[in-house]
């Protein structure tokens, strides 16, 4: 399975994830000709489905051009209405607990914790038998999820770049309480990993995208978790 990070931050998120068979967009947040250079040499005839996980334009500029391109796109009801395409043949409008079968993959829809209804997905290729969790503005996971190959979550910031930029005062102390309430930081995503005790066998890759430019430390993100979990991290610079 590969994973390509084609936009990462406040400006914009987008990923790509083939299995070789079906491509997968996670979220749309960047303006189309981006999306459409980032996942060469495939074009869009060959994505399959896109996941969104909330309303926030960063994760969703560019979801009814590519509803319009007649690629089913997942999202919560939230976003759906905010962009009124409740009604569109191909917004598939998720809930958590949903499980459905498409394109050649299973998709697991899970509640994530934001400040808008947020969704968390997990799939599973039908061709590679592989998984991959994804999860983007959630200030924590409350399900234990088994089994998964790929992790590609946001870490947006970590306690000890946060504490200094208080300190400094680049970042005030109201907008820190909101980001650790609604973001995913190093350290509870550490702690996730480690409560998820199967994937001491089974991660193969943990992609770790959306770090503040203010909060976040990439290269001590990225040694933090592989000191941790002794898996290979990927970050964008």
């Amino acid at each position: 399975m590969d994973i390509k990070i084609i936009a990462s931050g406040s400006k914009g998120n987008c990923l790509l994830v083939d299995d070789g068979a079906s491509p997968l967009l996670l979220e749309c947040g960047v303006p189309l000709q981006k999306i459409r250079r980032g996942i060469l040499p495939l074009s869009f005839s060959d994505i399959k489905i896109c996941l969104i996980t909330h309303t926030h334009r960063d994760h969703s500029m560019s979801m009814s051009t590519v509803l319009s391109m007649g690629i089913p796109v997942y999202m919560p009801r939230h976003t759906a209405e905010s962009y009124g395409v409740e009604n569109d043949i191909d917004a598939v409008i998720v809930k958590p607990g949903d499980v459905l079968q498409d394109h050649g993959w299973t998709i697991w829809v899970i509640k994530g914790i934001h400040d808008v209804p947020c969704m968390i997905y997990a799939g599973k290729s039908d061709k590679t038998g592989e998984t991959f969790l994804f999860m983007a503005d959630t200030a924590y996971v409350e399900n234990k999820i088994a089994n998964v190959n790929y992790l590609i979550t946001e870490c947006n910031f970590d306690k000890k770049t946060m504490d200094e930029k208080i300190g400094s005062g680049n970042t005030n102390w109201s907008l820190a309480k909101r980001i650790m309430q609604t973001h995913l930081g190093l350290e509870n995503l550490i702690t996730m990993i480690e409560r998820n005790e199967t994937w001491r066998n089974s991660l193969k890759g943990i992609f770790i995208f959306h770090l503040s430019d203010i909060n976040a430390n990439w290269q001590h993100c990225v040694n933090k978790i592989q000191e941790s979990t002794g898996i290979p991290v990927y970050c964008p610079k």
